[in-house]
């Protein structure tokens, strides 16, 4: 885990060295983005988007789906 650390926090250096937006996501110990991790709205948008790069459309679909979902709950609060 240390040397992941190292070569992360040389890409971070590398980045903004260059100005080029970036993310990494690694834990030491299993988690769930809701429970164990706190992400800034960039890296989330960064997430979803690579996410719906590599994935088939009918799963970047359920996931719109599901944030959509969210949403509307979100909605009715107020």
């Amino acid at each position: 885990m240390d040397t992941i650390k190292r070569l992360a926090a040389e890409l971070e250096r590398q980045c903004n060295r260059m100005g080029v937006n970036y993310a990494v996501f690694f834990s030491e110990r299993p988690h769930s983005i809701t429970g164990g991790a706190t992400f800034t709205t960039e890296e989330i948008a960064i997430l979803f988007e690579t996410f719906s790069r590599k994935m088939p459309l009918d799963q970047v679909k359920f996931l719109r789906a599901v944030m959509d979902a969210i949403i509307q709950e979100r909605s009715s609060w107020n």
